[in-house]
């Protein structure tokens, strides 16, 4: 009887506690609500769905053609010739990349093997890191020297031929301009007599003889800059012209970057672009897919909230007393 006593006179004063607290007390709620933060989430997840369907609305409007260099363009040296079908209009800007596949730039001796004082224009015959392309068999610097010069992309392409129904003005075609302000800046150019651009073949080296690219052109710059993928795709050139739906373009091409040496492929790339660059697929499915996610979540916690059972904080009290 003593206990029992006890515990009622216990209870009594939790009673008198919790009543005093409820009536009394104002209690410190932290920022971070659950309904500040269901808000916060659908702001977030609304806001990636709405970017997501303006990029895929901007992603209609780009254009792109794909076209693989024929089996003719497999003999270095050969002449060739590709047959394209516009069948939708490019609005002008129009960008023609070329593409490898199988050609490693992100591999550490291919990004290491170059002379950085070469590219500043501050001392030609420091070739040291340039192995194993670095002086001809006369004993003369390369320049630019190293693994990177050497693997440089030199095929010649242009818009010509007589089953082209699409021409493109000269001062239309343009290949100089077109790389990135950083990756010209502080580039210089000091070319002396121990110095040669024009690679001869020799030893281990099994590119036929061609010349090195100049250091400041707008072609080798875009190629230093590493691709991050053994399948990528470089700017050659940018044409400042519209090109109109059913008409033919040809290109021209001069195969001599022996890319089939080593089980490479070649190809073009035409396409336009909008205010957010190219095509992005990837990035519209992540904002899609995150956006509608985020919203789910916070219907299945609101569900939730609405149909399970509500238990007041003094009912867990006095179970537990």
């Amino acid at each position: 009887m003593a206990d029992k006593a006890a515990t009622l006179q216990k209870l009594e004063e939790t009673k008198a506690i919790v009543n005093e607290l409820e009536e009394n007390y104002t209690y410190p709620l932290p920022f971070m609500t659950g309904l500040r933060n269901l808000i916060i989430i659908f702001l977030f997840s609304t806001t990636m769905i709405i970017f997501g369907i303006i990029t895929l609305n901007h992603n209609s409007t780009i254009v792109e053609y794909l076209i693989d260099y024929p089996t003719a363009c497999n003999t270095n040296g050969a002449i060739c010739t590709v047959d394209l079908k516009i069948t939708k209009t490019m609005t002008k800007p129009v960008f023609l990349y070329y593409g490898l596949t199988q050609t490693f730039q992100s591999h550490r001796r291919w990004i290491m093997s170059t002379s950085f004082t070469q590219l500043y224009g501050k001392d030609n015959n420091e070739v040291t890191l340039c192995e194993p392309v670095q002086k001809s068999p006369d004993g003369k610097n390369y320049v630019p020297c190293g693994l990177r010069g050497y693997s440089f992309f030199n095929d010649a392409i242009s818009i010509t031929g007589a089953s082209s129904t699409t021409s493109v003005a000269p001062d239309k075609w343009i290949t100089e301009g077109i790389a990135l302000p950083t990756d010209k800046n502080n580039k210089k150019l000091a070319l002396g007599a121990d110095n040669t651009a024009d690679f001869k073949k020799a030893g281990d080296l099994t590119r036929d003889d061609f010349t090195l690219p100049n250091i400041l052109s707008d072609a080798y710059l875009i190629w230093m800059r590493p691709a991050t993928t053994s399948k990528f795709y470089k700017l050659y050139a940018k044409i400042d012209q519209t090109l109109e739906a059913d008409q033919t373009i040809q290109f021209s091409i001069t195969n001599n970057y022996p890319a089939q040496d080593y089980g490479g492929k070649k190809s073009l790339f035409l396409t336009t672009s909008s205010v957010m660059g190219g095509k992005n697929n990837v990035l519209i499915g992540c904002l899609l897919a995150f956006g509608g996610l985020g919203n789910l979540g916070i219907v299945c916690i609101l569900l939730t909230h609405c149909f399970s059972k509500k238990i007041k904080v003094k009912d867990i009290i006095k179970k537990e007393l």
